[in-house]
């Protein structure tokens, strides 16, 4: 792969040249071109491999990741996909990077009228009666999905009520086992385009431990889906205090009741259209494009 790699960028012959992942940033590049490195995960968020025994997979996620650090703190340019991620990593290394923060494609992320809401259910066999709530996570620990199943499982207030669940993981499996006998709960794994599966739900819901700054948020935000949100920096850099979403107490069962029942409480159709207008504002696609445009003129001195 990085013969392959390096044959293709000796043919283009770029001007600059961006990576992302461990596995990207560690490709030995024999062209002489400037080298960005993009860091979007957060330091509480190592994955995980997928193999038995479980910590073994565990050791070696924390060992490359130690790797990686040693490696970027070498390299010239490097870029954080948000401020709080800036503060973690500086926190942790000393190091001011640069911040730019994650945007969403706000014209292919747009809200629908409750008459479309409702087709789009129809389409994706849902109720068009209940609420519907959406997780959209990788299936691992950090994302602690299981705190929301947990919710919908036992708590009245809920229901009548609906939970998707999309995504894939190391615990896909267990999550599978243990809603069988939950109707108002349904587990999709991964799906091709979830942006139907935003525009039919009413809230969406984010228990993680810790992110960089998840598009998840900003895309159902941009389709006008209000959130609840774990209380982690990147989610508060997102709602930024503002009355467009509910952050609950991490892992604090009883907070996070009360943080549901409160947005239930708010004037939905206004919340909705703040959503939009807020990410369409701040956190939009064009944004961040420009952001980095600014960037490469900054590198190649334009």
């Amino acid at each position: 792969i990085e013969k392959r790699l390096n044959n293709v960028i000796n043919r283009w012959k770029p001007n600059i040249i961006q990576t992302l992942g461990f596995r990207a940033d560690r490709v030995k590049i024999k062209f002489n071109a400037p080298k960005i490195i993009i860091l979007r995960t957060s330091i509480k968020q190592t994955k995980p491999f997928p193999i038995k025994p479980i910590y073994l997979g565990k050791l070696l996620s924390q060992l490359f990741f130690k790797f990686h650090l040693r490696y970027i703190k070498k390299q010239q340019l490097v870029v954080c996909c948000s401020k709080s991620l800036f503060k973690e990593y500086y926190e942790l290394l000393k190091i001011k990077f640069r911040y730019i923060q994650n945007g969403v494609d706000t014209e292919r992320y747009t809200a629908v009228s409750k008459e479309e809401k409702n087709k789009i259910r129809v389409k994706l066999d849902l109720s068009i009666d209940k609420k519907i709530y959406i997780s959209l996570n990788s299936l691992i620990s950090n994302k602690n999905t299981g705190l929301i199943i947990e919710l919908f499982k036992s708590w009245d207030y809920l229901k009548d009520s609906m939970l998707i669940i999309l995504g894939n993981g190391a615990e896909y499996n267990k999550f599978k086992k243990s809603i069988k006998n939950y109707e108002n709960i349904r587990l999709y794994g991964n799906v091709p385009d979830v942006l139907e599966y935003l525009q039919a739900s009413d809230y969406l819901m984010s228990a993680s431990k810790g992110e960089g700054l998840p598009n998840a948020v900003l895309e159902a935000m941009s389709t006008g889906t209000p959130c609840i949100l774990s209380d982690i920096l990147s989610h508060r850099e997102i709602l930024n205090d503002s009355k467009l979403g509910v952050i609950f107490e991490n892992n604090n069962i009883q907070d996070f009741k009360k943080k549901i029942i409160q947005i239930n409480k708010m004037n939905y159709n206004n919340i909705s259209l703040d959503c939009r207008d807020y990410i369409n504002k701040y956190f939009s696609a064009q944004r961040m494009s420009e952001e980095y445009q600014q960037l490469y003129s900054e590198i190649l001195k334009i």
